[in-house]
């Protein structure tokens, strides 16, 4: 992969605003509230944290942004879907990507920070992206593109059948929820700050977050306790739906931490510095990441695309049994 493309302050400004009068792409359940107060992440970001970290804004601009209708962000996100499934990048990532996360059986995908579809055209690649996941872990990475309609079909493979989709932005708008549950990807009802411990195996979907929310993850799967405090009012999976982790067995001497369940999609932790004093879980975890980079996006891209750079230091990280 050629070198991360680092993105200036000054350049960060105008992709805000040109993303907010974006008219590259042209356009063709219920929803959920908040019960939580928000998290702001410009409040809580690391200040040590190195400025590979800085990602694009996935908060809307300073200058106020109109919630696209529905069938706006439809189209948009389905074209961008196709052009997924037509590129480069993704024969890159059916050969090194899709079967490690096939491999892995996640039971669920939890999606945070991708920001505001309707204010970002990186988020709407971003949604675009985890959709062909979710198509590739209900059927095998085909010869030829699977089905690039706006709708994901079902899967009859017993295996993956309580597959399940979560998603939680502080910044989702009316619309951005019911372009989620269209795609039947269910809305975290609280601020959880990605302090998530992991019942199962899980996907933790986090391109461009903020520094912190990795190392809040991190720090919820640092042991095998679970943390009593963490809760959601979205239903268990059905016992029988459990899958054994493939990365474990039952003959395995006993693990020091949960990680071994995690697999993440984002900014590549095994890149972050270990000086930093505030993010101490990835400063202490950091050595035990195993990354798969993600394609170069500037050679795999269509430039209607990676001008966005929507997969920016992006990788696939595992950790090793601890």
């Amino acid at each position: 992969m050629s070198t991360v493309a680092k993105i200036s302050r000054k350049q960060r400004r105008l992709q805000n605003k040109l993303q907010a009068q974006d008219q590259a792409l042209p356009s063709t359940s219920n929803n959920n509230t908040f019960d939580t107060p928000s998290y702001n992440s410009s409040d809580t970001q690391d200040d040590d944290a190195p400025d590979s970290w800085t990602k694009v804004s996935n908060s809307p601009s300073s200058t106020t942004v109109n919630d696209l209708p529905f069938n706006v962000l439809l189209n948009k996100v389905s074209k961008l879907k196709r052009l997924l499934l037509l590129s480069k990048f993704y024969s890159k990532l059916c050969d090194k990507i899709f079967p490690k996360i096939r491999e892995f059986n996640p039971d669920e995908i939890v999606c945070y920070g991708i920001g505001s579809f309707s204010a970002l055209s990186a988020a709407q690649i971003q949604l675009a992206l985890l959709l062909v996941i979710k198509d590739e872990l209900l059927q095998n990475c085909p010869s030829n593109p699977p089905s690039t309609t706006a709708t994901i079909s079902n899967s009859t493979n017993n295996s993956n059948t309580c597959l399940r989709v979560l998603a939680y932005d502080p910044v989702f708008s009316d619309s951005d929820t019911k372009l989620l549950n269209h795609f039947g990807i269910l809305i975290i009802p609280t601020n959880e700050a990605a302090k998530r411990y992991a019942l199962s195996n899980t996907l933790f979907y986090m391109p461009h977050c903020e520094a912190f929310l990795y190392d809040n993850l991190l720090s919820a799967n640092s042991t095998t306790h679970h943390p009593t405090s963490t809760s959601t009012s979205i239903p268990s999976l059905p016992s029988d739906c459990s899958k054994p982790n493939p990365r474990t067995s039952a003959s395995a001497e006993p693990k020091l931490s949960n990680l071994s369940r995690l697999m993440i999609i984002g900014n590549d932790l095994s890149n972050l510095p270990r000086a930093s004093k505030k993010l101490t879980y990835i400063s202490k975890f950091s050595s035990s990441v195993i990354s798969i980079q993600f394609p170069d996006e500037e050679t795999h891209l269509d430039s209607s695309i990676n001008r966005f750079h929507p997969f920016n230091d992006t990788a696939l990280m595992t950790f090793d049994s601890l």
